[in-house]
């Protein structure tokens, strides 16, 4: 961070000893992506086929969206 330049994410290191990890990234997250991006992206992984795509790819897209919405529960990756 360069002196004199002020970024809003910067407060919460100020409370980081209040903070845990998870609600650091939490808060980091809603920051950096739109409030809707959850819902979009559930969306799209609804509408996602394999097509064309080899089943490593396939599986790779998967896992990505999971990832990013932090999807855990492998009940909820098999009905896909």
């Amino acid at each position: 961070m360069t002196t004199g330049q002020y970024y809003p994410w910067s407060r919460a290191q100020c409370l980081a000893s209040r903070w845990c990890l998870a609600d650091f990234f939490q808060e980091l997250f809603n920051y950096c992506f739109p409030v809707d991006f959850k819902i979009k992206l559930r969306r799209k992984l609804q509408c996602c086929y394999q097509n064309d795509m080899s089943v490593c790819e396939y599986i790779y897209e998967l896992n990505e969206m999971w990832n990013l919405l932090g999807e855990t529960d492998e009940r909820v990756k098999v009905q896909k």
